[in-house]
């Protein structure tokens, strides 16, 4: 970008992205930055000062919204600047495609909380006061592809559909195959229905027992045979070493066996868990390919444990 001068929207957007490149958590920190002729010179113009950049920021919220509201939880409609900032990233997207394109897109979706002293900021699950933005991030470009500013008390596991719908249609051309990689706020049968039928394969953790987790790591690995192969994954079927009891016990008293599925060509720490219900699958989960390591070894791994849940990608 150095060597011309951009215009002014984008002097701001380039200013608050050197800005969070740096370190910077608020306005108050460009007037320090300002200061380096060098960062200046490296971006083809000046950074804007403290207060135009809040008074440019102040442009994107819509003026009839409520700055404190009734203390529901709703995500708030996004108003035209955000909308038109949107449509720069999937540019942004697609031209990084170009420089180097992948064939594979894994996107990993996840909110974080951003603790705010704000009044409007609304209590999180954590019992700390802030928002919760949503992000979906392509791994492999290393991009956010799309993302929704949410209040703190508004649930991680709510709109996650609508997120990855519009994360998709970002996506440039030239990509072939799509995973999603997420916590167990994504863990919805509804949700998962729909990603398969978009055929994007998935690793989505979901709480373990205690007890269930003890018997799969007490099975003999002879009790692990491959039940098929159908290019998108294969499923590793244990039962043998369970008794009639203890797979009634973990079927709900409905006498079905437990099996464990994994996504085929995958690194092997990958686990999930699959009951059945008259061959109706409670759960399952797909394990998106990891493109810079591959590991081979034992047919079967148990997962690390990460606050309770199986992680398909440790």
């Amino acid at each position: 970008m150095s060597g011309f001068r951009l215009d002014f929207e984008l002097d701001h957007e380039v200013g608050l992205g050197a800005l969070g490149s740096h370190g910077g958590e608020a306005c108050e920190d460009l007037d320090r930055l300002r200061g380096q002729d060098g960062l200046g010179l490296l971006l083809g113009h000046g950074l804007p000062a403290a207060q135009t950049a809040r008074d440019f920021l102040a442009t994107f919220e819509e003026p009839d919204l409520p700055l404190l509201g009734s203390g529901r939880s709703a995500v708030r409609e996004e108003g035209l600047g955000l909308r038109g900032l949107s449509r720069a990233s999937v540019a942004v997207v697609a031209d990084l495609q170009a420089w180097a394109p992948q064939r594979v897109a894994t996107i990993d979706l996840d909110a974080t909380i951003l603790a705010s002293s704000k009044r409007a900021a609304r209590p999180c699950y954590d019992g700390r006061r802030g928002y919760q933005p949503v992000v979906a991030l392509w791994a492999e470009q290393d991009a956010i592809v799309a993302d929704e500013f949410r209040d703190g008390n508004v649930s991680a596991q709510s709109g996650n559909r609508r997120v990855i719908e519009r994360a998709l249609a970002a996506l440039p051309g030239g990509v072939e195959r799509v995973f999603l990689r997420a916590d167990s706020a994504l863990y919805d049968h509804s949700l998962m229905v729909y990603l398969d039928q978009r055929k994007v394969g998935f690793a989505i953790s979901v709480p373990v027992s205690p007890g269930l987790m003890r018997r799969m790591q007490g099975l003999d690995e002879a009790a692990w045979h491959l039940e098929r192969e159908d290019g998108r994954r294969a499923a590793l079927v244990g039962g043998a070493g369970l008794s009639a009891r203890r797979r009634a016990q973990s079927a709900g008293g409905r006498g079905a066996q437990a099996a464990l599925y994994r996504h085929p060509h995958q690194p092997q720490a990958g686990l999930a868990v699959r009951r059945r219900r008259g061959g109706q699958a409670l759960l399952r989960r797909h394990q998106p390919r990891r493109p810079t390591r591959r590991r081979r070894g034992r047919p079967v791994a148990l997962a690390s444990r990460q606050g309770g849940h199986v992680r398909a990608c440790p």
